[in-house]
């Protein structure tokens, strides 16, 4: 038996010219298929969004919104923040409450802005979320009691995606991953909280006071 073992070329033992045209022809279609396809989910994707995850902490209230109420502490558990140690990141002053905001710039998370706009101790913090180029969005925690024990945080995010179909299909897929790091974000979330003792971490608006001297 003989082998072939030229180079391949369009005579001889190679893929004909016949043959290449025919290849050519399937990956033109094959890359058709796909920009249709991608099109035509494009204008099947709702211009809003909604997504929502939950956790139960085994820990008081308190003890959990020490991570929620300061935002210099969400570093301490927060999935993005540990995509990028090199994070520049700038607070107000005060870092917590109604008001207070960051802004982080990085070469691998892009730069943004955060604003609180609702601030309730011990039970919820909402804030808007702002990121050049796109609407802004609204996120929020939320705390309930659980029916046996300790807590039920919710993390809920709201906005929209841009008009453009172009850009709200290229939105949609950077947003791909955002349950799976909200369901980290939460599990690191909890792990502090009920690791840590509140009454030894709480900020000045929600320490308790001390008990009045008997005379």
């Amino acid at each position: 038996m003989v082998y072939c073992i030229r180079p391949i070329s369009t005579t001889g033992c190679g893929i004909t010219s016949e043959k290449k045209s025919s290849l050519w022809k399937v990956i033109a279609a094959g890359i058709a298929v796909v920009i249709v396809g991608l099109t035509i989910f494009a204008f099947l994707i709702p211009r809003e969004f909604h997504y929502k995850k939950e956790a139960d902490v085994v820990a008081q209230d308190r003890m959990v919104f020490v991570f929620l109420g300061d935002l210099k502490r969400w570093n301490e558990w927060s999935v993005w923040a540990s995509k990028d140690p090199n994070n520049e990141v700038e607070y107000s002053d005060p870092a917590w409450g109604a008001g207070s905001w960051f802004k982080w710039k990085s070469k691998k998370l892009g730069e943004g802005e955060v604003k609180v706009t609702q601030f309730t101790a011990t039970n919820s913090v909402s804030y808007d979320l702002l990121i050049p180029g796109f609407d802004s969005s609204k996120w929020e925690y939320r705390m309930r009691p659980h029916p046996r024990q300790g807590v039920i945080v919710s993390w809920t995010v709201d906005g929209l995606y841009p008009e453009n179909r172009f850009w709200r299909l290229v939105a949609y897929f950077m947003m791909w991953g955002l349950p799976k790091d909200m369901e980290e974000g939460l599990a690191r979330l909890k792990k502090h909280a009920e690791a840590h003792e509140a009454y030894d971490v709480m900020g000045d608006w929600e320490k308790p006071k001390a008990p009045e001297k008997t005379k």
